[in-house]
């Protein structure tokens, strides 16, 4: 989790020493104990058990999408522009369906963004998994590239839904038990 001269950070699974060092003790019965994200002040967010709804996110965006066809495939689009299909963003993990939406260029560069919109939320999203698309029931590859993004994660949904105290009132008892510095704290 950290490193010098530069901060590394490690999203995922933490070793059960870690998480004892960390959260004084292993958060659930197989001592599983994530770190679903961190946030631009540099703060690891370290929660307990593998199915934290911090893990999941039901969107996801790639920048550079390669296509087997060169471009999208235009046969494949309905009327508003959409290409339905089925996505993975690991190997073994099995297909879901999704959508794609081509947005326009970013600035920066030539490239088209994508969003993808997933049918079911996928647990652990993160920035450069390569996603890759199929149609026919996944017999057929359409293309694929580096995630750029992630959308919220289902916990950040539903803060979202919260009335102002509440929001405010979950702040303070996250930022109190639930954000912890990790600067200097080496994962084995």
């Amino acid at each position: 989790l950290g490193g010098s001269p530069e901060k590394y950070y490690c999203l995922g699974p933490l070793s059960e020493s870690t998480a004892r060092g960390i959260l004084g003790s292993s958060s659930d019965e197989k001592g599983a104990t994530m770190a679903p994200a961190f946030d631009d002040k540099n703060i690891v967010w370290v929660g307990a058990g593998t199915h934290h709804p911090a893990l999941f996110a039901q969107s996801l965006t790639v920048r550079d999408m390669n296509w087997i066809l060169e471009s999208v495939p235009e046969p494949l689009l309905t009327a508003d522009g959409r290409l339905y299909c089925q996505c993975r963003i690991r190997h073994l993990q099995p297909l879901t369906s999704c959508s794609v939406v081509r947005r326009s260029p970013d600035p920066s560069s030539s490239l088209y963004e994508y969003t993808i919109v997933l049918d079911e939320p996928l647990r652990a999203i993160m920035p450069g998994q390569m996603l890759v698309l199929y149609a026919a029931n996944g017999l057929v590859c359409l293309g694929g590239g580096p995630i750029h993004s992630r959308g919220p994660s289902l916990w950040e949904q539903e803060r979202q839904k919260e009335p102002q105290g509440q929001d405010e009132r979950r702040e303070q008892q996250a930022t109190m038990s639930s954000s912890i510095p990790t600067e200097g704290v080496a994962s084995s």
